[in-house]
């Protein structure tokens, strides 16, 4: 049973008739990553020049680096 209060959603879990669904595609996950606070100035400004999100420099980054093998 799903109830709503205050723009909170609460879920009564029903262990006794359980459901298999399907994956959900395309699923996301968010990380939390900590940089010193320089290294994270430097990241940011080089994102700034490329018009880019920060977030999105550390991803492209990050595949770069898995394209490469290292």
């Amino acid at each position: 049973m799903i109830t709503h209060s205050e723009n909170v959603t609460f879920m009564d879990w029903d262990y006794k008739h359980r459901e298999v669904r399907q994956p959900i595609p395309n699923l996301e996950v968010v990380v939390s990553v900590r940089f010193k606070a320089e290294d994270f100035r430097r990241i940011s400004m080089r994102a700034e020049s490329l018009g880019v999100r920060t977030s999105e420099f550390i991803r492209m980054a990050t595949e770069r680096l898995m394209e490469e093998g290292r």
